[in-house]
């Protein structure tokens, strides 16, 4: 939607960078900096499964927000 020029956004820089050199997103700066984001999986306690502990092994492994999303790197 940011792309979309329909708002703002707190994205993950580094991964989008190719996008903002392109020209379709700006960095906005402001005063305070904003916090950085730490990205949590939840679930119900109680509630474990295989598939959950699946869920969680593909997560750690696939998420990193040094590549960016957009062009394949």
């Amino acid at each position: 939607m940011t792309v979309s020029g329909l708002g703002i956004s707190f994205l993950p820089r580094h991964c989008l960078r190719p996008i903002v050199d392109a020209g379709l997103l700006s960095i906005v700066k402001v005063t305070p900096e904003l916090p950085d984001i730490h990205y949590v999986a939840m679930c119900r306690g109680g509630q474990r499964s295989s598939l959950i502990a699946s869920i969680v092994l593909l997560a750690r492994e696939c998420c990193d927000f040094s590549r960016a999303l957009i062009t394949g790197e």
